[in-house]
């Protein structure tokens, strides 16, 4: 099918008219990085455009993934797209997921014996092993400063940093010299360790490990023979070691759409980086750049669109 009659059976099937900003990026083929601002509806477009896409036969759902960083946001993403696919014919499925579960899946499916035998740290039992690591250490934290503590934490494995970098970043906001964070930090993994856990931080980095540090073939062949076709929403909310990640699991940059706000991020605190979106054109040179800047929020077309 051509993009031309792809673009009118969604057009037919929605009700949806589609802006100029729109029909330029459902006519774009390869790579792209959509900037959109607030309001502008991202994830229809995102949605519409893996819908078109597969009309054309320009990608195979079967190795398609698309990912954003919330469980609530990949859940939508499932959603539209499956309900979308259904209304023009198509009845198959697109994998969403967030970057944790794709985290998660790798390790269970390619990690060692030992790394796959662990449960998640939930965030009460993170909080729990963290004061306990405090308290082991002789330390004395109001409840604000041990949630920075936690987040200080997540923030430098986030941003691959080292305890001497972090200690000379502005996120560094607690009462605890460099060297008495790292000895609760040491204490928190022995705490994690002992019960056989590994929280979302750990199991990001152990993939980041495999992927990027030790570029071990046999999970990049992996990656790359399952997911050939990624895109990506929210991608200002993406760390600078997610943001590696990705380049690892990319064996082509014309299969790579990343789309977010590039003047919004609401995960800063655990390391999302907005210079990854601005900086994506110089890493990423062949893909196209387009903005999606039409707020659709106070009009009757962002109604049409948020029900498809």
């Amino acid at each position: 099918m051509t993009t031309e009659k792809a673009i009118e059976r969604l057009k037919s099937s929605t009700g949806i008219e589609y802006s100029d900003e729109q029909l330029a990026i459902l006519k774009a083929r390869g790579g792209m990085r959509v900037l959109a601002s607030a309001g502008s509806g991202k994830t229809t477009v995102l949605t519409h455009l893996v819908a078109k896409r597969i009309l054309t036969g320009e990608i195979d759902p079967d190795t398609t993934m698309c990912t954003t960083f919330s469980k609530e946001g990949a859940g939508e993403m499932q959603q539209r797209l499956i309900e979308l696919l259904q209304l023009v014919g198509v009845y198959t499925q697109v994998e969403c997921r967030t970057m944790h579960s794709t985290y998660y899946q790798l390790i269970k499916k390619l990690g060692s014996k030992r790394e796959q035998e662990f449960d998640i740290c939930s965030n009460l039992n993170r909080t729990k092993f963290i004061r306990k690591a405090i308290k082991t250490n002789n330390l004395e934290l109001t409840d604000e400063d041990i949630l920075g503590v936690d987040s200080l934490l997540s923030y430098r494995i986030n941003n691959l940093l080292s305890y001497e970098a972090l200690a000379n970043s502005p996120a560094y906001k607690i009462p605890l010299t460099v060297e008495e964070l790292r000895a609760v930090a040491e204490e928190y993994s022995k705490l994690k360790r002992e019960a056989h856990m590994l929280d979302f931080d750990d199991i990001q980095l152990l993939v980041y490990v495999h992927l990027v540090k030790n570029r071990d073939s046999k999970w990049i062949e992996y990656c790359r023979t399952k997911w050939k076709y990624i895109y990506v929403d929210e991608f200002q909310d993406v760390s600078k070691l997610q943001y590696a990640i990705l380049e690892a699991l990319c064996s082509d940059v014309s299969n790579l759409v990343v789309i977010g706000d590039d003047d919004q991020s609401i995960y800063g605190w655990r390391g999302a980086n907005i210079r990854n979106i601005l900086d994506f054109e110089k890493d990423f040179p062949d893909t196209e750049v387009i903005k999606l800047e039409q707020n659709y929020r106070s009009t009757k077309t962002i109604l049409k669109a948020a029900n498809t």
